[in-house]
Formats: C-alpha cells, structure tokens, sequence
C-alpha cells in the first residue's frame, strides 16, 4: 500500500513575542505607537469601550482613559502588549484576506462558527489565549492563501 504525505505548506506559525524581558525604556518605546494603532484599530471596528478595555486585559476606565488620551510615555505591561500587539495583527491579517470594508465588519458580524455571535464577543470571551489563537488562524489563513497564488 503506497504511503500518502500531505502536502507540504510554507506557515509557520509566528513566535510569541516576549516582552518579559524587555527593559522599561523598550517597552516604553513601543506603547506610543502600539497604543495609536490598537485605539484606531477599535474606532474603525466600532468596538465599545467596555470590550476595549477587556481587550486589553480588563484595565479600568481611568487608566483606559489615560491611554487613550495620551499614549506617549505610557508603559504597558508584558500582558497588555501582547494583547494589544494581537489584535494589530489580527486587523493585518483580515485586510490582507478580505476587502477593506469587510474586514472591517468582520469582527461585529454575526458568525455561524460561534452559534450567530460574533468573532468580537469571542475574543473578549476567551481573553489573550483567544486572541492568540484568531492571531495564528488568521496568519495560516494569509500564508495559505499566498501559497494558493503562486
């Protein structure tokens, strides 16, 4: 009986990045931007301030606030990073596989996947292992894709 191999594919999946060891001057260094980019990446899905806040970790409305006025100087905390770096990636990937204006609904569209919610109350559900999750999903989904185009 001839063995059958599956074919092979060109993802890997993206390492978790490690902001543990990342002094206070790198993390510093990099909330400005992240913090820019996840706040526009919320208005643009229209994502309440509530979930926003659970996305990142469920921090309070005051320091929600702080960061959203003014990022620059700001220090996230490793958890807070990742979960914020997620999610700039997750808005990558969905532009990269779907029209602008679809991927931008996607996250508040009805889903069958998750009995007609939506992929936002899961994420805000399942917290920063979800979040990781739509990350590398999303990730195989663009790297397939560019493999089914060559």
């Amino acid at each position: 009986m001839e063995e059958r191999s599956h074919p092979t594919t060109r993802y890997q999946p993206a390492k978790v990045p490690d902001y543990s060891s990342s002094s206070i001057t790198e993390r510093r260094r990099l909330t400005g931007p992240t913090l820019r980019r996840f706040f526009k990446i919320m208005r643009k899905w229209k994502v309440s301030t509530k979930d926003a806040r659970l996305l990142l970790g469920g921090i309070t409305s005051r320091r929600f606030k702080q960061l959203s006025i003014h990022p620059e100087g700001r220090i996230l905390n490793q958890d807070q990073l990742l979960r914020a770096t997620n999610v700039i990636a997750i808005d990558q990937s969905l532009h990269k596989l779907l029209p602008r204006r679809q991927a931008d609904k996607w996250v508040q569209a009805p889903n069958r996947q998750f009995c007609g919610g939506t992929p936002l109350y899961n994420m805000v559900g399942g917290g920063a292992i979800t979040l990781w999750e739509w990350r590398q999903s999303l990730d195989k989904q663009v790297s397939e894709s560019r493999a089914a185009e060559r």
